[in-house]
């Protein structure tokens, strides 16, 4: 995979069931997400590879929709056997799920705060983009109402849900 330049290349010869991972790496290196959680505070020290990289892992692995951390290694598809996917994320092979398990039990309440900060920061753009668009909604269609519904799954059927209707308003 080419990374020198701003573009994003695979090499057709290595197949993978992970493509849209693979865009999503491309995206996060884009708004500068892995540069900020290579900024998180773990205190591990890195032998193979740095403590950020296996958060990054972590994140990768809930992208993927695992159930339970040792799908990393030992899934349906394995995400750690994935070498477009670890270099879409400028990661130069992925950890076993023991050794990102190794790295989430070194986490204390100071990296979880400069987490939730990282992550913070790289969302507000988006979410000031969309509060900024419902604000514009409003001004053109005025007395618009966003309706929201929160619904609890129950098997094949959706029961016990809310709705609530609220005006768009700043």
């Amino acid at each position: 995979m080419d990374q020198s330049t701003g573009t994003l290349t695979t090499n057709e010869t290595n197949p993978t069931q992970h493509a849209m991972v693979i865009v999503w790496g491309h995206f996060a290196r884009t708004i500068g997400l892995l540069t900020r959680l290579a900024q998180v505070p773990i205190a591990q020290k890195a032998v193979i590879r740095a403590p950020h990289e296996k958060l990054v892992e972590l994140l990768l692995g809930l992208l993927t929709g695992i159930e339970y951390l040792t799908d990393l290694s030992e899934g349906a598809a394995p995400l750690v056997q994935d070498a477009e996917v670890a270099a879409a994320w400028k990661l130069h092979h992925l950890a076993d799920a023991s050794g990102v398990s190794r790295t989430l039990s070194a986490c204390n309440e100071q990296t979880v705060a400069v987490l939730e900060r990282v992550l913070d920061a790289v969302g507000q753009p988006f979410l000031d983009r969309a509060v900024g668009d419902l604000r514009q909604r409003q001004a053109t269609s005025p007395g618009a109402t966003l309706t929201v519904s929160l619904s609890k799954w129950s098997g094949r059927s959706s029961s016990g849900g809310i709705t609530g209707r609220w005006p768009f308003s700043a």
